[in-house]
């Protein structure tokens, strides 16, 4: 019996110690995260400031399709399905208006995606386009030299 409970608070201790150490790798690879990300958008300012926005949308566009992979890749079994829609989502909207579109690499991840419901700023813009097109249609005047 003396035995058995050495042996099962051995395994206890080192379940214990083995949680510990996954744990701090854990916040070791968010730490290193966070910093990564810190000095970007540290990186983004500065060029900001400096009037080089050309820069930094360069930057931004040449990352996108590495970072699409790499989550699709090895981080979109973490994810919900939601949560990977939202995020793809966002990711086509920086090339709907852009030749060639976006980069052959990621283009089939984009184009699985259900159609996209439009966001607050463009559901706006539609009513406030509705309104300017209703008060003009009510004053036939508008826009008329006197």
């Amino acid at each position: 019996m003396k035995k058995a409970l050495k042996i099962l608070s051995l395994i206890l201790v080192g379940c214990i110690i083995g949680f510990v150490l996954a744990s701090l790798n854990s916040f070791r690879t968010i730490s290193h995260q966070n910093s990564i990300a810190l000095l970007e958008m540290a990186a983004d300012v500065y060029q900001l400031q400096e009037g080089q926005s050309e820069a930094v949308l360069e930057r931004k566009l040449n990352a996108l399709p590495t970072l699409v992979q790499q989550l699709d890749q090895h981080h979109r079994k973490f994810i919900s399905q939601e949560q990977w829609t939202s995020t793809m989502w966002a990711v086509s909207r920086c090339y709907e208006d852009q030749e060639p579109g976006p980069p052959p690499s990621i283009k089939p991840l984009l184009d699985e995606l259900p159609p996209r419901p439009l966001t607050c700023c463009e559901i706006r813009r539609q009513q406030e386009a509705q309104q300017q097109t209703q008060e003009s249609a009510s004053d036939p005047c508008q826009g008329c030299v006197p």
